[in-house]
């Protein structure tokens, strides 16, 4: 099964990181715990069946991708220098 994930920053500034729904195109899960108002470029990754998300709030967030819930953050002591690909 391939399963689609976007992260990114909407037009008001807010961060999101969104699961797609591949035969409908809708969004099938919003995961909550990214800040409102992020300054930073927000990132992510996966491994198995998880999320990090690095660049926000000056924290590093994870997630199970199959609940939108955090699971837990670790502060990085001053903002990460997130640099293009």
């Amino acid at each position: 099964m391939i399963r689609l994930f976007t992260c990114g920053t909407n037009r008001g500034g807010e961060s999101y990181l969104v699961e797609w729904n591949e035969s409908d195109g809708g969004i099938k899960r919003m995961y909550s715990g990214l800040e409102k108002q992020s300054s930073k470029v927000v990132k992510f990754a996966t491994s198995k069946n998880r999320f990090l998300a690095a660049g926000d709030g000056c924290q590093i967030k994870f997630w199970n991708m199959d609940n939108s819930n955090i699971l837990t953050k670790t502060d990085v002591e001053g903002c990460l220098q997130v640099k293009g690909y």
